[in-house]
């Protein structure tokens, strides 16, 4: 990895048994391999999906729409965009 640079810490023993264990088990190749996963995972979920709060509140927002018989065709691509479009927009401002 040419632009990496390196950073010690401590993590519970548990934890890193279980690292070892996954790296025995060849789901990883190192304990290197098992970190990058697991914070990509975790940059993935921080910066690319909403909370439950903000979920809950869509779809309430939706039932609220369909009760007032705001109804539309249902298009799955435009729906798809318009919701990224949305989460875009709340990201930005965030």
């Amino acid at each position: 990895m040419p632009d990496s640079e390196q950073m010690t810490f401590e993590l519970p023993a548990e934890v890193m048994d279980a690292v070892r264990e996954a790296v025995r088990q060849g789901f990883y190749t190192s304990a290197d391999d098992v970190v990058r996963a697991a914070l990509a995972e975790w940059h993935r979920k921080r910066y690319h999906e909403p909370d439950p709060a903000t979920l809950k509140a869509l779809i309430d927002e939706g039932l609220a729409s369909m009760d007032a018989g705001e109804l539309y065709e249902f298009d799955v691509d435009d729906i798809a965009e318009r919701g990224m479009q949305r989460l875009a927009a709340r990201s930005r401002s965030a």
